[in-house]
């Protein structure tokens, strides 16, 4: 596809994002399982006859791209550990922001980003057993957990934003099936200003001890400062180039790593994460069901012959 200008009629094998994206259409019969689960049951798409460009013209509003190449899925009890980055025990003011894709929800609520495994923490995230988000902060020696009102369904992906301005919280929740943004903000979530830090804690990603829980995860970013709506929304659907990473930035994982047990921090703090624990991890390419892309050329659409960024 990346030379030719015309595209057969067939019955096409294709690779999926939150929406159809064509990455090979050489006159192939595809008459297995379309390979991911939410297509259970379909065996084939039918690709008409059409010129490139007008293909890729149909295509353009529906081409989305979370970043890079590979995302992060991990089940059973499988920790990425950061250590103890000063610079991400965020206190006041902050921003998460992360994409997630849920293969199956937990039996009860497990926290799986944030620092974990001692008596005091400045923020974690839980996944519900409803599939509701929940921000936990620690505050005079007490949790004080704010859960969402809407929950998340499995096999799609968002992106979820909190921001902590004083004692406010605010979740900015993207759908990206729907192309449809939540926003909820709590005043007076927390009764200071200030959380508690670390106390005997881990920053971490896990996916807990629940056996069911399967999460993927991909651009997970900590800011010490608040970042505005437009901000994370420009940001969305692209990685942060390394001159233009935000010096409040304090931990910035693409999970672009694609092979071995590290997660790469390209934040200068430079905390990078080591894969360990029971369950398993799979580093998984970011555009569903493209594993077979691996060692080839990205297509044209997605941005590659034209040399413009993905959208």
């Amino acid at each position: 596809p990346s030379t030719g200008y015309k595209w057969a009629s067939c019955r096409a094998k294709v690779f999926f994002a939150d929406y159809l994206h064509i990455a090979e259409t050489i006159g192939k019969v595809y008459d297995g399982p379309l390979g991911h689960p939410r297509y259970a049951g379909l065996s084939h798409i039918e690709v008409p006859l059409m010129g490139r460009e007008s293909l890729f013209d149909a295509l353009t509003s529906e081409r989305k791209y979370r970043g890079t190449s590979y995302c992060l899925e991990l089940t059973g009890d499988r920790t990425v550990s950061y250590g103890t980055p000063a610079a991400v025990i965020t206190t006041g003011s902050m921003t998460l922001e992360k994409w997630i894709w849920l293969e199956v929800l937990p039996t009860s609520n497990r926290k799986f980003w944030g620092w974990f495994g001692g008596t005091t923490w400045p923020w974690v995230v839980y996944i519900n057993a409803t599939g509701t988000l929940s921000f936990s902060a620690t505050i005079g020696g007490v949790e004080t957990n704010i859960a969402s009102t809407v929950a998340l369904s499995t096999l799609r992906w968002y992106q979820f934003a909190y921001t902590v301005a004083g004692k406010d919280l605010t979740l900015y929740l993207w759908n990206e099936d729907a192309q449809t943004l939540t926003t909820e903000t709590t005043v007076n979530a927390f009764s200071s200003a200030t959380r508690q830090g670390n106390t005997g804690c881990t920053y971490v990603d896990r996916s807990g001890s629940d056996a069911t829980l399967k999460i993927w995860m991909d651009e997970g970013r900590v800011s010490s400062a608040v970042r505005t709506l437009t901000q994370i929304t420009a940001d969305r659907h692209r990685p942060i180039p390394a001159g233009s990473i935000p010096v409040s930035m304090v931990h910035y994982c693409r999970y672009d790593d694609g092979s071995g047990t590290t997660v790469t921090d390209s934040s200068a703090t430079a905390a990078n994460g080591t894969i360990s624990g029971g369950g398993t991890s799979t580093w998984l390419w970011a555009m569903e069901g493209a594993a077979d892309l691996a060692g080839t050329p990205k297509p044209d659409c997605w941005g590659a012959r034209w040399g413009v960024a993905p959208v």
